[in-house]
């Protein structure tokens, strides 16, 4: 069987322009840095899949605008599509080199060899565990689907417009979805996606359940006895153990705080820490992965997490830039290689926690995505606390009704389908049931969490050797913001209280 994982593309380099257009003397071009470019096995380019990715150039994002999102070390959403491609390019690759065909022609293709080709991809095993398959049906569907879509391109390029269509070569149709939940006004949600015989109806998806406090707290341990163990090793590489111990901390307190996916996490910037800890109220920016090119949101944040993302900058990543690539070309990304002080993919930074997981001896999952739904749950939790809610109807009432809470999970999310929340109204309700302390609001209890994570890197760094009187100036500065972030935290909450009456005001004037 042929290696259907195999990459058969690169991502073009940052400030990548192509021509746009020539108008009145003047030439345009067009941003395309990131894009993703498509060849042949034998690295020759591959001439189709490459003008259909600049067909996604224009292609309307998640949020209505143009513009796939190109952003990551993967390539963003482009880089998705090319990954799918590349599964069917090397497939029809290995079909026409074994004689069935005379060259690697995708308009060639007929519904036999398409169905053929998805059955290949839904059987292909696991390659650690050849027991199990290496897709679900839900990765095998989304796969097919660009493959249809791009298989449309092909005809349209050949001017046959039928070649995917219910009667064509290939037998695909565009098929409307409906989305279940009904939005305000009755009205339902429809969907427009490629269908084939070939692809299923698909299969429940699995959640993944927040990572748990404890679970947390040993992967911390794990990323402190790792240090201690490399600086009893080998004390020539204690200054490069003490900074992996420190990025790695942060990488978490970032995923704690902010809720971020790895990828955005990846493309934090010093400049975005910096401009943060300026403002009265912080409000830290992401860039945001999923949506078109250039998208961004502010997450609230403390100012406690702030000042341990700052010392981490200041005493143990400047060092760094400073002995590997030189000051004057820092490229300002927050988390990089102690080696190199290049900037950390999101792929690496998604392995420290697996990492820290094998050596805190954790069984159960542990990933970074789990720390995302850990925040959103606890953002639920608490919104349900403070608004009083007794069940998940509410909740979603709430939701429906309540411009303000749409734009504040919109803003601490990045989710705008209701639908993609039910998980974590029912996670959010379950562990609302669990809990023992009451919550004030969501702001304060941040703010509290930050200072207590602050107060234990202080420990660690006492251990490693800080003076005291170093540590009791630390702790007075951690206090200090600590106090301010309470402040601000009850500005925020009563801004809140005060959107809300002044809701419920309009509505009974009405």
């Amino acid at each position: 069987m042929a290696r259907t994982n195999a990459q058969t593309y690169s991502l073009m380099p940052a400030e990548f322009q192509l021509y746009g257009y020539y108008a009145h003397g003047n030439m345009a071009t067009k941003d395309s840095s990131n894009m993703p470019f498509i060849t042949w096995p034998n690295r020759a380019p591959c001439l189709i899949a490459n003008l259909y990715m600049l067909s996604l150039l224009d292609r309307k994002g998640r949020s209505g605008r143009n513009g796939l999102s190109r952003r990551g070390a993967k390539g963003g959403t482009m880089g998705l599509y090319a990954s799918h491609l590349s599964i069917l390019i090397r497939l029809v690759w290995k079909y026409s080199k074994s004689g069935r065909r005379s060259d690697a022609d995708f308009y060639h293709m007929n519904d036999d060899l398409f169905t053929k080709l998805i059955h290949e991809i839904r059987t292909e095993p696991a390659p650690y565990n050849p027991e199990q398959r290496k897709r679900n049906e839900n990765t095998v569907n989304t796969i097919g689907r660009t493959w249809l879509d791009f298989l449309y391109f092909v005809g349209v390029f050949h001017g046959d417009e039928n070649f995917v269509s219910a009667t064509g070569s290939i037998r695909g149709h565009r098929k409307d979805m409906e989305i279940k939940t009904k939005k305000k006004g009755g009205r339902s949600s429809y969907t427009t996606y490629w269908h084939h015989h070939s692809l299923s109806g698909g299969e429940r998806l699995k959640t993944r359940n927040p990572i748990p406090d404890a679970d947390i707290e040993k992967l911390k341990r794990a990323a402190s006895k790792i240090k201690d163990e490399a600086c009893e090793k080998n004390p020539t590489s204690a200054k490069s153990a003490k900074f992996i111990y420190q990025r790695r901390l942060c990488f978490i307190a970032a995923l704690e705080n902010t809720g971020a996916r790895r990828g955005e996490l990846a493309l934090l910037r010093v400049d975005d820490v910096e401009r943060a800890s300026r403002e009265s109220s912080p409000m830290l920016r992401l860039c945001t992965l999923k949506r078109e090119q250039d998208a961004e949101r502010f997450v609230p944040v403390t100012l406690n997490f702030l000042q341990a993302i700052k010392k981490y900058i200041k005493v143990y990543r400047r060092p760094i830039i400073k002995n590997t690539i030189g000051l004057k070309n820092d490229h300002g990304f927050v988390f990089v290689s102690a080696k190199t002080g290049k900037p950390l993919s999101e792929t690496t930074l998604s392995n420290e926690i697996g990492t820290l997981r094998k050596a805190a001896g954790i069984s159960a999952q542990a990933c970074a995505h789990m720390f995302r739904h850990r925040f959103i749950t606890k953002l639920f939790v608490t919104l349900i606390e403070q608004h009083q809610l007794t069940n998940k109807d509410q909740f979603r009432q709430n939701l429906l009704d309540s411009e303000h809470w749409k734009l504040l999970i919109q803003q601490w999310t990045d989710h705008k389908n209701r639908d993609s929340l039910d998980t974590y109204i029912d996670l959010a309700f379950a562990m609302k049931a669990k809990r023992k302390k009451t919550v004030e609001g969501v702001y304060i209890l941040q703010a509290q969490e930050a200072f207590d994570e602050a107060m234990k890197s202080l420990l660690e760094d006492l251990k490693d050797g800080m003076t005291i009187t170093q540590y009791e100036a630390e702790v007075k500065t951690l206090m200090e913001l600590r106090d301010k972030d309470m402040g601000i935290a009850q500005a925020r909450a009563n801004e809140e209280s005060g959107n809300q009456l002044e809701k419920g005001d309009g509505r009974a004037r009405q």
